[in-house]
């Protein structure tokens, strides 16, 4: 990871963007406000990857492997050198509908019970988005989603299932000069960076192979880029 932010940072270090024009500003924070507001949790990145993959160059030929990790490959020879940006947020998955209608969770990632509670919920089923609010966490510090129904059979109405990913609202906001604020932010911003890093490049000029990855289910374990790794062995 540090040799990654160390890549990153390469590319584009903090004096040059400082020194950026305002179209590109612009461009830059286009790109980061779609993946910010693009919702994937681990295991549900179809919507990240498909704004990955509209925001991308026309001749990127973006592909997608079994894992559901999203490649460009450019170049030919060695070394490979790959660069490597994830499309997973935290977030939890519904691991039970109690008689009550409540949903029992189970968290995605590393989480803080205390910054979800209270706050409103958004149940991800595939098809359609299912509003609700975060209960107050219990002793045990497990959260459940109350989607104000007062029964199992109520909430399966609404077709919430077991398995289905649940988030919380988010918005990217502009700040002061070239700030701004969002949920998310990791790893939309690093997913926004290898964007424009390969609207910016000429793949004419490469002299060897290199591969920008966008993994999947990072937060819970690099299960994504286990499975690049293991395909990048020779």
């Amino acid at each position: 990871m540090k040799r990654l932010a160390i890549a990153l940072l390469a590319l584009w270090p903090p004096a040059a963007l400082a020194a950026q024009s305002p179209k590109e500003l612009t461009e830059a924070e286009s790109v980061l406000e779609t993946l910010v507001e693009s919702y994937g949790p681990s295991g549900m990145e179809g919507p990240v990857r498909e704004a990955v993959r509209k925001a991308l160059p026309s001749w990127a030929n973006p592909q997608t492997d079994s894992a559901g990790n999203l490649w460009v490959t450019l170049g030919q020879g060695e070394p490979t050198v790959v660069f490597v940006a994830h499309l997973d947020e935290v977030g939890f998955v519904v691991r039970g509908i109690e008689e009550s209608g409540l949903l029992a969770l189970e968290p995605l990632g590393g989480i803080f019970p205390e910054l979800w509670e209270s706050r409103p919920a958004l149940v991800h089923t595939g098809t359609t988005t299912v509003p609700g609010v975060f209960q107050p966490h219990d002793s045990s510090g497990a959260l459940r989603v109350d989607l104000g129904t007062e029964s199992r059979t109520a909430t399966e109405a609404l077709g919430v299932r077991i398995g289905h990913t649940v988030t919380m609202p988010k918005e990217y906001v502009r700040l002061s000069g070239t700030r701004a604020t969002g949920r998310s932010f990791d790893d939309r911003v690093g997913s926004t960076a290898q964007v424009l890093a390969l609207r910016r490049l000429d793949p004419r000029r490469l002299k060897h192979t290199v591969i920008f990855l966008w993994s999947v289910r990072e937060e819970i374990g690099l299960e994504g880029a286990r499975v690049a790794a293991d395909s990048l062995r020779f």
